[in-house]
């Protein structure tokens, strides 16, 4: 088994905590293979439907409502179509998405905003080859899987981005502090981590679990990159977003 830094143990151990609580997809590679890859509760499962497929408004998706209002750059009018009351379950299961993915950020980085950012580089050059194992003593990533990266390129990037801004202008979760400053940091990480993987395009593991053995992007490329997104807002890194798409 290769050696890993601190950070990369870290960054392994984030990934695969939000995978293995909210990516129901390994669900069916855990009765393929007979290891438990996730375990979504159906809370989860339900509010991530609501959120990303489910008609909720007029017929249409929270992420298609969301592009029409954002097109408009009318945010108003989408938090005061979402604060309607017959829109309180959409609302609940953004809380409870929001609530999941802070808590994990703030389990696995506590303060430590240099070493989360680190975390998203490493995710978008795909370098982090999870060959772990869980508490049975059995790999915890699919074969296939076993690197960290995206799915679905800049594509899925923007729909993380686009979730953010929804949490963002709904100020959600609840009860949390300074949550407009906290999402837009992890909206510039998550920018920033879309323009590595753009450029760097990781490969997968194999069937068989192999390292592809991504390269690292160079140093001085990153530090234009972390200079450009960590200084945007919103709207802005939308638009750069889009600009990758």
């Amino acid at each position: 088994m290769r050696s890993y830094t601190k950070e990369e143990i870290i960054a392994m151990n984030f990934w695969y905590e939000l995978d293995y609580n909210t990516f129901s997809y390994f669900e069916g590679l855990t009765s393929r293979d007979n290891i438990q890859y996730c375990n979504v509760s159906p809370a989860v499962k339900t509010s991530l439907d609501l959120i990303r497929v489910k008609p909720v408004i007029d017929g249409k998706p929270l992420y298609e409502v969301y592009r029409e209002y954002n097109d408009l750059i009318d945010y108003i009018h989408f938090k005061e179509e979402l604060d309607k009351p017959v829109y309180k379950p959409v609302k609940d299961a953004v809380d409870l998405i929001s609530g999941l993915i802070l808590s994990f950020i703030h389990r696995n980085f506590v303060s430590n905003r240099s070493v989360e950012q680190r975390v998203f580089e490493l995710f978008g050059q795909g370098t982090l080859f999870d060959n772990l194992l869980n508490h049975q003593r059995k790999p915890r990533r699919p074969p296939e899987f076993r690197i960290h990266r995206i799915d679905g390129g800049t594509g899925s990037f923007y729909e993380w981005h686009m979730f953010i801004r929804i949490a963002e202008i709904l100020q959600l979760p609840k009860n949390h502090k300074h949550v407009s400053s906290r999402w837009l940091d992890i909206d510039r990480y998550i920018g920033l981590a879309a323009d590595i993987n753009n450029l760097m395009q990781p490969a997968p593991s194999d069937e068989n679990g192999t390292d592809p053995e991504n390269p690292f992007i160079d140093g001085s490329v990153l530090i234009t990159m972390q200079n450009k997104w960590t200084n945007l807002d919103f709207q802005q890194i939308d638009d750069e977003l889009k600009n990758l798409l």
